[in-house]
């Protein structure tokens, strides 16, 4: 698992993503299912570590385990967009990109964010789709560590939400839960452990 996530890691800098534009930008990954196999390397891997510490009773936890992972992972490129634009790198598909008329330079000045947003959103529903899973792994897992994971799942389900909300405004502030919203999400978990 430690080698998929080094190849993972070291996908951001391989060179078979799409040429640079003339601005420098790299969009990282031509197809959906490009994006997908570099989340399970980066971010499913990680669940797949998770599950295995927190302890799990079924093989059926595995797929779901990597399904949140991609939920977690999709969320943090919905929210980073504009700063890794800066860094030259676009994760959001190339054919998502072409299908709604966006060029990666787009995505680095946002002159108009509103057109990025139908963009965003179809990212955001991929992700939410993929938060279904974390419903039915928890049971799955320990029951001592069950109110753990509730908690990243409702932590991270939470700045998506907070960035839909926000219509998808992510490129005038960093979104982010408040440490209150998170301690709130803390508390919860805390609860279902000692309850």
């Amino acid at each position: 698992m430690l080698d998929a996530l080094a190849f993972g890691t070291a996908m951001d800098v391989e060179e078979d993503s799409e040429q640079p534009t003339n601005s420098g930008l790299q969009v990282q990954y031509r197809s959906f299912e490009d994006l997908e196999r570099y989340c399970y390397n980066v971010a499913s891997v990680v669940g797949l570590v998770c599950i295995r510490i927190f302890g799990y009773n079924k093989a059926d936890a595995e797929p779901l385990a990597e399904r949140c992972g991609l939920a977690f992972q999709l969320t943090n490129i919905i929210r980073d967009v504009k700063e890794d634009a800066a860094l030259g790198r676009v994760y959001l598909p190339g054919k998502d990109l072409a299908e709604f008329s966006i060029s990666a330079t787009e995505i680095a000045s946002t002159v108009d964010p509103a057109r990025i947003r139908p963009l965003l959103a179809l990212q955001a529903q991929r992700a939410f789709e993929n938060y279904r899973a974390a419903e039915d792994l928890i049971p799955l897992i320990d029951e001592d560590s069950q109110p753990a994971l509730w908690v990243l799942v409702t932590i991270y389900r939470g700045l998506l939400e907070k960035i839909v909300r926000l219509n998808y405004d992510v490129f005038t502030r960093r979104v982010s839960l408040s440490v209150w919203e998170k301690l709130k999400i803390l508390s919860r978990g805390f609860l279902q452990r000692i309850l």
